[in-house]
């Protein structure tokens, strides 16, 4: 077998009770220390809580990944993954996002800070961002060949638009 590490969470006061936990209640964590020279300063943490409201056989809970900026000791969150399997990057995890778009949300609402998400391919290769749906792999495609340096939008199986490094435009169909 594998080796396992199991912590129970109860809010009873006795061993072994079984009180209900609440949503927001820390699970467990790990903790990363590494000695900056004087004591062993903390660099990261992997949090587990609570997600909602516990049942029968039903914990629902989340990740929580922190980790400690250059010239800090103390670790701000970067990523969380919810109960419904959201996944958060950044740290405004108390914005409401958008429940059309809301499974993977990059970045947060500080004044003056861009944020961005780069695909990086080799220049004899493409990036793609994909569209699917239960029928389709591909129903929607925006493609950038860094090849021949030129930018794809598709849909279904047919690019509809390419624009090449030189801004020039080609439409396939009809514009309208």
């Amino acid at each position: 077998g594998s080796e396992m590490c199991i912590r129970d969470r109860s809010r009873g006061g006795s061993v072994n009770s079984q009180a209900v936990v609440q949503d927001g209640d820390a699970l467990g964590a790990l903790l990363f220390h590494g000695s900056d020279g004087t004591d062993a300063a903390l660099g990261a943490e992997i949090g587990a809580y609570v997600h909602g409201t516990p049942g029968g056989d039903d914990m629902p809970g989340r990740l929580i990944f922190k980790t400690s900026a250059d010239g800090s000791g103390s670790p701000s969150e970067r990523m969380r993954i919810t109960s419904n399997g959201q996944v958060w990057i950044g740290d405004d995890a108390s914005w409401g996002p958008n429940g059309d778009a809301d499974d993977l949300i990059v970045g947060d609402r500080t004044s003056g800070v861009d944020h961005g998400i780069t695909i990086l391919s080799h220049t004899s290769s493409a990036s793609s961002l994909h569209f699917a749906d239960t029928a389709h792999d591909s129903a929607g495609v925006i493609k950038y060949d860094h090849n021949v340096g030129s930018m794809q939008f598709a849909t279904e199986t047919s690019t509809a638009l390419t624009i090449n490094s030189a801004q020039t435009a080609s439409f396939s169909g009809t514009v309208s």
